[in-house]
């Protein structure tokens, strides 16, 4: 047990590279230019190196430009667990999809000693319906249901319409006219963008992109990476 990669790979290589459709595309540019305000977030961290353009990226970085925020990221989890998993996600990424499983088996293996940070990270060149999904998981976390909405659209990936996004939100018991016109204000969307930004200058090569405790994790078993992260803090664990 442990083993990750079966879920995960998709088009040659660990989880880094799962979307690796997305990589060869549009991401391939926007990495290597980043916005201003993806400019602006590596400056406050000390980081403007770490965004390059084509001729310096082989000095790659494998870090998480953005510190994990307990008032403001979504942590599935103790929020004192001694390993961190941040998941960069797209709620219509078909790998994000096949990875859930794992990710989900993974919190159970590792019980306290692991929390879960997911943030948004949609392409919406490949995926029309992700950005909207992504506001809703907000909508529905400004009511207290981030992660009841996360676990309905990552199940239901090809059902991510406006109408599907309300029947989540009845189902749930929201509060549907708030949600509808926070969608519809696209309320959560500086959240979202927030997010995609950090994707950026942490260079997300695409989703899912997993940290481990700040790393990112390019191998073939998180696992297995995971299991390293306890071992180092001291826990005692399979």
């Amino acid at each position: 047990g442990g083993r990750f990669d079966t879920s995960v790979k998709g088009n040659g290589g660990g989880p880094a590279q799962a979307c690796a459709a997305l990589a060869r595309g549009p991401l391939i540019a926007r990495r290597y230019r980043p916005s201003a305000q993806a400019l602006a977030v590596a400056q406050r961290l000390g980081r403007i190196g770490v965004l390059m353009d084509d001729r310096t990226a082989d000095h790659e970085t494998r870090e998480l430009a953005v510190e994990v925020d307990v008032r403001r990221d979504h942590i599935r989890g103790p929020e004192d667990a001694p390993i961190t998993l941040v998941e960069y996600g797209d709620f219509e990424c078909e790998f994000c999809g096949r990875a859930e499983l794992g990710v989900r088996a993974l919190l159970e293996r590792f019980g306290d000693d692991l929390r879960l940070v997911w943030r948004h990270f949609p392409s919406v060149q490949q995926h029309p319906h992700a950005q909207l999904a992504a506001e809703a998981a907000e909508a529905a976390g400004a009511q207290g249901a981030f992660w009841a909405m996360h676990d309905e659209l990552i199940t239901h990936q090809g059902a991510l319409t406006h109408a599907d996004l309300t029947r989540y939100a009845e189902k749930l018991g929201l509060d549907i006219a708030r949600f509808q016109e926070e969608l519809r204000l696209h309320v959560h969307a500086g959240h979202v963008a927030e997010d995609v930004e950090s994707a950026y200058a942490s260079q997300a090569p695409g989703t899912p992109t997993f940290f481990v405790n700040g790393r990112r994790h390019d191998g073939e078993s998180l696992g297995a990476a995971l299991q390293a992260a306890r071992s180092r803090s001291g826990r005692v664990g399979k």
